[in-house]
């Protein structure tokens, strides 16, 4: 496989990985606003709750690495991008 297909291969991989990640981001923004817990700063229109919502999804960290030799190569992968 050349760089360019792997390119276009990853691409269309990150896409399908977003797109999922947006329903739960959209469900997780969902059951913010039914539980009350949102400041009036939260719900006015700056970001701020799109912003949470989106930081709480990434301390999940529904992708990171499980396995000690995937961790390595995922940390050392870091360092480069």
């Amino acid at each position: 496989m050349t760089k360019e297909e792997k390119f276009k291969q990853v691409k269309k991989q990150i896409n399908e990985m977003l797109e999922q990640s947006k329903q739960t981001m959209y469900e997780m923004a969902q059951q913010a606003l039914n539980s009350g817990a949102c400041s009036n700063d939260m719900l006015e229109d700056n970001y701020l709750l799109a912003k949470a919502i989106i930081d709480f999804w990434c301390r999940k960290r529904p992708y990171a690495p499980l396995s000690r030799f995937t961790k390595k190569e995922v940390n050392n992968l870091a360092k480069f991008i």
